[in-house]
């Protein structure tokens, strides 16, 4: 269920400009973010439309917070633009109270990314990330036309892009592949010397893409 922010009549903290500043900057207080993520609400999904900005509060069966959805017009713009790659990837460690946050990006016709869209989430189980994948796409009409996906190996996040991007391939990025070598050729794991190692990772370790 949608409701416009002139509808509120809860404390300011629900007003969309509000929730622009938890992402710009990504590090805020926590005491205004305790009180965003636990102060009870009475809608279950909570759409607000501010300056043709898109910002959706998903909550559980006790209105509590599990994630947050935000895109600007700019954003779905350049995703209709270039819908053909999608690029998503959680960072954390960006705000104090560990809440990862999930960049989507395309890719435009000068090869540079530019971020398309935004997820803050305190869960990342197949329910939550469902459902933000399913905002994504009620909100960019343009994504039957995704043709490839990239993202990490995290196989829950890759099971939903799967299911809800039927017609799109699914890669994992050179940096995820190679760390994951790193971390897997290992002596202790494999039983093999210093010299072995560095022979099976090859041209990863020579060029720095993993290190030693």
């Amino acid at each position: 269920m949608g409701v416009r922010g002139d509808a509120f009549t809860k404390p300011s903290v629900y007003h969309p400009a509000s929730v622009v500043h938890i992402f710009f900057p990504i590090t805020v207080s926590r005491s205004y973010m305790v009180t965003f993520m636990f102060m009870p609400i009475q809608t279950m999904h909570i759409n607000v439309l501010y300056s043709g900005s898109v910002v959706t509060a998903f909550c559980d069966e006790e209105d509590m917070l599990k994630a947050i959805y935000f895109q600007t017009s700019e954003m779905q713009r350049t995703f209709a633009s270039y819908p053909e790659l999608l690029l998503i990837d959680a960072t954390y460690k960006l705000n104090d109270l560990n809440m990862p946050l999930y960049v989507l990006m395309s890719v435009d016709g000068n090869g540079e990314s530019e971020i398309v869209c935004l997820w803050l989430t305190q869960f990342e189980d197949k329910e939550t990330i469902t459902e933000l994948v399913q905002e994504f796409k009620k909100h960019n009409s343009r994504w039957s036309t995704t043709e490839c996906i990239m993202s990490d190996k995290d196989m829950t996040e890759r099971h939903v892009l799967s299911e809800q991007f039927p017609q799109s391939k699914l890669l994992i990025c050179l940096f995820h592949t190679l760390r994951s070598m790193k971390r897997e050729v290992s002596t202790e794991k494999l039983g093999i010397s210093q010299g072995e190692r560095w022979y099976v990772l090859g041209d990863s370790v020579e060029n720095g893409l993993c290190k030693k």
